[in-house]
């Protein structure tokens, strides 16, 4: 189209412009995301594995299977004396956020650039959807919680943008981005053992590079240091999990030793990567599957339409619309002389990211849409952008480019809307760790002795002693690790209750052995030592404990308006969880 303002020869953008696409707005995207943080937090960090990161990070300990090396590391060395190791992860978060902001800013350039778009008319609108991008509703959740899945995503974008950019170099450009792409996925593996479905993208690239190098010794050895730091660099990572071990501390899965080191590596104890299992030790079925399946299809194309609205009940025929989109785009990529083998890789990793969420069957994790979400963003942002282009070419030739002007900043408003209704939700809550502080901390008596039950209720008494240093005399004791050995190292070890409890190694029981092997191996050993208390709230474990102890009601662990607004948010489905005081029977135990 002659003349037209998308392809009609422009000058090249000056080196200013592109400092500024390329190093101003990375930056100023990610002081952005850290001043939406700092208005929107309590101070207090909500429950759930985030706190067990802080904690492990706060001393470089070793968190739950596999590992992850690489983000307690960064948490580690992120650490700021007056907050604590928590704030640096959210920073982590702000940053990757960020990443994901301006790698989508970059490969949606070039993709505008191979369909014609001149580079000045490509850079806005793809600012304005990295934007859209990086404020919509799945990456503002994941903002505000201390969670490895916003680092695991944004690296693995990076690599997708640095593989995209060195199909599209030559000589020593080509080099440095196809080995910083290894670099970054050794990375990515070394945070998440699924950052794997990359591999056959990473794959593909180097093959049909290979073969464009010439037979000279050095392009050779530039397409073997991808593959070189994409191996050595987890190896190095996973192998300073047992040099973290000491006598005091986080140190999961006894990974001293190599055998150990490689279980936990695998899985562990929690088997997170033994798939087709509603939990560890259950057995797969089909029947029960298949609708599992079923809902997490829905659950995908909602993610999908909540780019800017959040998810809400539209979100589900607004993901509709965006496969469309997707579709669309996809379309007119391959028609702009997008390679197409490079498609087909970066499809097999949606792929595989989509079949290990509909295989690995947990139903209460929802982060796992993230890495999808985050890799399909590009495509889905160029086929709103082709369409409207389109729209602007053929409807509106009187009033050209105001679609394209009009449609962009009315997302941006309502994601900013959106986020900041969702930092209005944050700010009010009052956290689980706010909460304990305040009422088991204060309830608790010097040299007490609290057995937790649950994640939750441990994670958030790690956090407080470990990274907090509050009420560190309390001797607290996870029941629900009575079969790991390792948990001893948690325990203080100058304190005698720490080889007075005994733990019991295999498969777990019947809740009735379970009880049985607690009151035995850990209440009873305890009692000896001072006063003990517990977070044993279920009906049945009560009963179960009445029999054989003097069980009395002491506080309340959250407060009514707490236990609503995280009942409301999905957090907890059971009856407000109490701190009851275990004393011995007058007279002995009873039988139970």
């Amino acid at each position: 189209m002659a003349g037209d303002r998308y392809t009609e020869a422009r000058p090249v953008t000056p080196r200013r412009a592109r400092r500024f696409h390329l190093v101003v707005f990375p930056g100023l995207f990610a002081v952005l995301l850290l001043l939406v943080y700092s208005v929107s937090r309590t101070g207090f960090p909500p429950w759930g594995d985030g706190l067990e990161f802080a904690a492990v990070s706060s001393h470089l300990g070793v968190a739950h299977p596999p590992g992850y090396p690489l983000y307690t590391l960064l948490g580690w060395l992120l650490q700021w004396p007056a907050a604590g190791p928590y704030l640096g992860l959210l920073f982590i978060n702000a940053a990757a956020a960020a990443a994901i902001g301006w790698c989508t800013f970059l490969i949606l350039r070039r993709l505008l650039q191979g369909a014609g778009w001149t580079d000045c008319a490509a850079a806005n609108p793809a600012i304005t959807t990295a934007l859209i991008l990086a404020l919509s509703a799945p990456v503002g959740a994941a903002l505000f919680v201390a969670e490895v899945y916003l680092l695991h995503a944004a690296l693995l974008l990076a690599v997708v943008m640095m593989l995209l950019e060195a199909g599209q170099r030559t000589g020593p450009d080509r080099h440095r981005l196809l080995a910083a792409s290894g670099a970054v996925l050794g990375l990515a593996l070394s945070h998440q053992l699924p950052a794997l479905a990359l591999l056959p993208l990473f794959a593909i690239v180097l093959w049909r590079l290979s073969i464009q190098e010439n037979s000279s010794p050095v392009p050779k050895a530039a397409i073997a240091l991808p593959v070189v730091l994409l191996i050595l660099i987890p190896l190095l990572l996973y192998g300073t999990l047992p040099l973290r071990a000491g006598e005091h501390g986080i140190y999961w899965g006894g990974v001293h030793t190599p055998a150990g080191l490689l279980e936990h590596v695998r899985g562990g104890e929690y088997g997170q990567y033994r798939l087709l299992q509603e939990r560890p030790g259950v057995t797969f079925r089909i029947d029960t599957w298949t609708p599992f399946a079923a809902a997490r299809t829905v659950d995908i194309v909602r993610h999908f339409g909540s780019l800017v609205f959040g998810l809400g009940p539209t979100a589900i025929l607004a993901g509709l619309a965006s496969l469309g989109l997707l579709a669309f785009g996809t379309a007119r990529a391959l028609r702009a002389g997008m390679d197409k083998f490079f498609l087909a890789g970066l499809y097999t990793a949606i792929a595989l990211k989509t079949a290990f969420v509909l295989v690995y069957n947990i139903r209460d994790i929802d982060d796992y849409y993230l890495p999808i979400f985050v890799l399909v963003g590009p495509l889905l942002g160029f086929g709103l952008l082709e369409a409207l282009r389109e729209a602007d070419r053929r409807l509106l030739e009187r009033h050209r480019g105001k679609l394209l002007a009009a449609v962009p900043a009315f997302l941006v408003l309502a994601c900013l809307l959106r986020l900041t209704f969702q930092m209005g939700e944050h700010r009010i809550q009052r956290t689980m760790a706010e909460d304990w502080k305040d009422r088991v901390l204060a309830e608790l008596p010097e040299g007490a002795a609290l057995v937790t039950v649950g994640d939750a209720d441990l994670y958030t008494m790690w956090y407080l002693q470990f990274a907090r240093k509050e009420q560190t005399g309390v001797f607290v004791f996870g029941a629900n690790f009575i079969r790991f050995p390792w948990f001893r190292t948690s325990l203080p070890p100058d304190d005698p209750r720490r080889e007075a409890v005994a733990f019991h190694p295999g498969e777990p029981g019947t809740m009735d052995d379970f009880l049985g092997q607690v009151s035995t191996s850990v209440f009873e050993p305890l009692l000896e030592h001072g006063p003990v208390y517990t977070t044993m709230s279920s009906p049945p474990e009560i009963q179960w404990l009445s029999r054989r102890f003097e069980v009395r009601e002491v506080e309340p662990l959250l407060g009514p308006r707490e236990f609503e607004a995280m009942e409301a948010l999905g957090l907890v489905n059971v009856p407000p969880p109490v701190l009851y005081e275990i004393r011995p029977l007058e007279g002995g135990s009873a039988a139970p």
